[in-house]
């Protein structure tokens, strides 16, 4: 096979490709997400960054992250109560404290509390 032929044949293989492609992104849900018209957008705050500013102390981060919590969002979303943080394996009263203190700071609101 000469040069110009395995040209045809790798520009045929891309056409293709960029063809399956094309398929894959047009199945693709690309429409934003409904929001409440004056919602304000906030960024998650990340467990580990809490932790590298100092807001949040290594036990604490490493507790929550232990028990899946990836935000202070997600935390508070999912907590029911205070009895839940007293099961998260090593999160004594003052890692609870810590917690809802770094949560009323951030402006959260805990399930309990709406």
């Amino acid at each position: 096979m000469n040069n110009i032929e395995l040209l045809k044949v790798l520009h045929d293989v891309l056409l293709q490709a960029a063809k399956g492609i094309e398929a894959v992104l047009d199945d693709c849900d690309t429409s934003e997400p409904d929001e409440a018209p004056n919602a304000v957008y906030r960024p998650a705050h990340a467990l580990m960054e809490l932790r590298e500013k100092g807001e949040l102390s290594l036990r604490s981060c490493n507790c929550l992250l232990r028990a899946g919590f990836k935000t202070m969002e997600d935390v508070v979303a999912r907590v029911e109560g205070l009895e839940t943080l007293k099961k998260i394996r090593n999160m004594g009263p003052h890692s609870i404290a810590e917690v809802l203190k770094v949560a009323h700071e951030l402006g959260l609101k805990w399930r309990w509390e709406e």
